[in-house]
């Protein structure tokens, strides 16, 4: 594993001044964007002018603002200062483009960074005249630490009630479960997904990318747009709360549901070349005619969907 450091290039990026009793212009540095800028294109996107303000590290949180960003949002990173994100360190490759931490730049493309010491007063200053201003906060500290900075929703909504403010956690705030690790691999293993991995005979199997913490990230997202929906029709922010058990239990909602309504039988892999928890019942044969059988498509509720054989046109 490769640990390496390297400060990325940057210029400087200013925020506007709210009024002449406040403290000079604070300044963030530009995150560089490695990708093709054909990409990116040059036209208006949904969340331009909106300001994001991200106190996340690792890949949950920062997944959830790096796709506001992409449409179209100022996003700031809030990093500590001198080592910033520790993802910016977390080499899980030995790729290195440009002098830098790929991953790090993967996840948090198109963002600015500003450096502040979240246990120093004139920091915790600043960083509450920019939460005044911004349209969305969100967090993935461990549970507690972001009460004990009063930067939690219930604080910062009486300095910004239109604020929309984002939370991910491992495993919510119920309080049998509040303190445990909120790691990807454990999240998985406690949620059961790993079980759907592999072949019938295979020991839990966990996939193959970190999907708690991808998951989690797109919930919160999507979330987070809601949120802001409905602030333009009632001019209320909120709070938007998710976690990587939940949105894993979230994803097995087919293979839940049907559990729950067939008698608590649990799905059972296929022993070869597994795909589908629930193909594992069907004979080989049956397997292949369903690439080419025609279906029988019935209003949901009142009769379940019916595969043909071939001759049979789909109506």
């Amino acid at each position: 594993m490769k640990m390496i450091f390297h400060l990325c290039n940057t210029h400087a990026i200013r925020f506007p001044r709210c009024g002449a009793a406040e403290a000079p212009d604070w300044v963030a540095t530009k995150i560089l964007d490695r990708r093709c800028p054909l990409t990116l294109g040059n036209g208006p996107r949904p969340l331009q002018g909106l300001l994001v303000l991200d106190f996340c590290q690792f890949l949950s949180g920062p997944l959830a603002t790096l796709r506001l960003a992409d449409m179209g949002a100022r996003v700031v990173k809030i990093e500590r200062p001198g080592s910033g994100d520790l993802g910016r360190t977390l080499y899980l490759s030995d790729t290195d483009v440009h002098g830098e931490n790929t991953l790090f730049h993967a996840i948090n493309r198109n963002k600015e960074s500003f450096a502040a010491d979240l246990k120093n007063a004139r920091d915790l200053g600043v960083l509450r005249k920019l939460i005044a201003r911004a349209d969305v906060m969100v967090q993935n500290f461990r549970p507690g630490v972001i009460e004990r900075l009063n930067l939690d929703y219930d604080s910062v909504a009486k300095l910004n009630p239109r604020l929309v403010y984002g939370s991910v956690t491992g495993y919510g705030n119920a309080a049998a479960w509040r303190e445990r690790p909120g790691q990807d691999l454990l999240a998985q293993a406690r949620s059961g997904v790993m079980w759907l991995s592999g072949d019938e005979g295979d020991p839990p199997t966990p996939m193959a990318l970190a999907i708690a913490d991808m998951l989690a990230g797109h919930n919160l997202c999507e979330g987070i747009l809601a949120c802001l929906v409905r602030r333009g029709t009632t001019g209320r922010g909120g709070l938007v709360e998710t976690s990587l058990l939940e949105s894993l239990i979230d994803f097995q909602f087919e293979v839940l549901t049907t559990h729950m309504n067939d008698g608590g039988r649990a799905p059972r892999r296929s022993a070869y070349r597994n795909a589908h928890a629930y193909l594992a019942a069907l004979a080989p044969a049956t397997l292949a005619e369903i690439g080419t059988a025609h279906c029988r498509v019935h209003p949901i509720g009142r009769r379940p969907i019916k595969c043909v054989s071939q001759d049979v046109p789909l109506r």
